[in-house]
């Protein structure tokens, strides 16, 4: 029997067969689990890289997320428009530009949502700060292009809109026409301040030297000029300064033009000015809310929807201002109110320049003139329609959260914190006024990631590199 065993050596060769493959089969899943990482391991080196990589992953995906899915409100603008018109291509837009006589412009207008218009409008024009009624130019698919032609009503500043003659109108853009660009400071001109400096240049930006300045004025209200004198010419670099005629045909307070012309008869655009009489005051304009800073500032710039903030040392009624050559009335475009103490708020509505000064009568050409102060310009931009991805712009942080978490493991909780460039929390953008969202306290073992991004918010002037922090825990 033992010796039938012994000689039968089949057995043994069967169990060592299969010892061997269970080794083998205990030496893989050994090997591979060693090697996988845990599903949620709460300690260690390893677990702080899996942190850091759900992490930077989770921003990266955030980055290139289009804006509208954690900022519904972005486009939704309170504007008194139905279209979005631009000078020279796609939003954002040009809202002012300079050209020459028969120099051709294109225009193209988008609803304000920033979709082509399917259908025929109409774009309008009349002289900036004049108050006189729009004027039908062209029709507009979309897409025109326009030149005026070299004759001196044409050379001047002009305010441009799209109608669709039902209740809907464009933004509107300035354009300057004219052989030169003539600038100087819109000025508070009168008895005490009689000393008027300006530029005048090629189109190519350089100065242009021996051109005759002529100041026209007074503007009376039927749109015609009073008189017309030649006080001096341009320097070699393009500079000018003169005083203010003395003589009684310019000491009427109101809109003055300047325009330069060289030998040939090409002229500048007309710009725009007002001379107050004495005893009169100063107007003031800043983009900030009052407390404001003192001394004269003639000129801002703001988005629509937003406001710009006037102050004078006079005592006056809302109905004296002066608003593109048209007194003051409650309308659409724009508001005024009084904030008490001299202080006065613009808010816009309509994109636009609006030329303002504070006026009182009739304009005529003799007597004592209704310019009670200086101008003030204010350059309104549109509002655009918010495209590209969320690292572009100020996003909300309710909507940011609930699109993190929803692709967030189920294992890992999170902080995010908007880092601006002073290193404290960046509180500009108006749907992350904190500057952090909170969802829980971190652990010992928590990780901290962050990523840059340039963030643009036009409506309240962001424009500032921030930097995205996030801190990750295990739960």
């Amino acid at each position: 029997m033992l010796k039938r065993i012994a000689d039968n050596e089949s057995g043994i060769t069967y169990t060592l067969e299969a010892i061997i493959g269970i080794l083998l089969i205990i030496g893989t899943i050994i090997y591979m689990t060693g090697n996988m990482p845990y599903t949620a391991q709460k300690t260690g080196e390893h677990s702080k890289v899996q942190l850091m990589n759900i992490g930077r992953d989770s921003l990266d995906l955030t980055f290139i997320t289009p804006i509208y899915e954690t900022c519904p409100n972005c486009n939704n603008f309170n504007v008194a428009r139905e279209y979005l018109l631009c000078i020279e291509g796609n939003p954002p837009c040009i809202n002012n530009t300079f050209i020459q006589p028969n120099q051709i412009i294109n225009f193209t207008v988008y609803y304000k949502d920033g979709t082509p218009v399917n259908k025929n409008l109409t774009l309008q024009v009349t002289n900036l700060g004049t108050g006189n009624p729009f004027e039908n130019m062209t029709k507009i698919y979309n897409i025109a292009n326009w030149s005026w032609l070299n004759s001196p009503q044409n050379l001047s500043e002009f305010s441009v809109q799209a109608n669709d003659f039902s209740g809907g109108v464009s933004n509107i853009v300035t354009v300057k026409v004219g052989w030169y660009f003539l600038d100087s400071k819109n000025g508070n001109y009168g008895p005490d301040n009689t000393k008027v400096n300006g530029t005048v240049d090629f189109p190519n930006g350089t100065g242009a030297p021996d051109l005759n300045i002529f100041l026209n004025g007074a503007l009376k209200d039927d749109g015609t000029l009073c008189n017309s004198n030649q006080p001096t010419t341009t320097d070699p670099t393009g500079n000018f300064s003169f005083d203010w005629p003395s003589s009684n045909d310019f000491t009427v307070g109101g809109l003055y033009y300047i325009v330069a012309t060289d030998s040939t008869g090409h002229s500048s655009n007309r710009h725009m000015i007002i001379y107050t009489e004495k005893n009169n005051g100063e107007l003031s304009v800043y983009d900030q809310h009052p407390p404001l800073p003192s001394g004269l500032n003639e000129e801002t710039t703001i988005w629509e929807t937003s406001s710009a903030y006037m102050h004078t040392d006079l005592n006056i009624n809302i109905d004296w201002f002066n608003v593109n050559n048209v007194q003051y009335v409650s309308n659409s475009n724009y508001s005024i109110t009084n904030l008490g103490n001299g202080n006065f708020e613009f808010t816009a509505y309509l994109a636009g320049d609006y030329y303002i000064y504070v006026k009182q009568g009739a304009q005529n050409c003799n007597g004592e003139g209704p310019a009670k102060t200086n101008g003030v310009l204010i350059h309104v931009l549109p509002l655009v329609p918010a495209t590209g991805k969320n690292q572009d712009h100020c996003v909300n942080a309710t909507e940011l959260n609930t699109y993190m978490l929803r692709y967030m493991p189920a294992y890992v909780n999170y902080n995010m914190y908007l880092i601006g460039p002073t290193g404290n929390k960046f509180t500009d953008c108006p749907d992350f006024k904190t500057g952090e969202v909170i969802n829980g306290y971190p652990t010992a073992e928590a990780v901290a990631v962050s990523k840059l991004a340039h963030i643009v918010y036009p409506r309240t002037g962001v424009d500032n590199i921030v930097e995205y922090r996030m801190v990750l825990w295990y739960k």
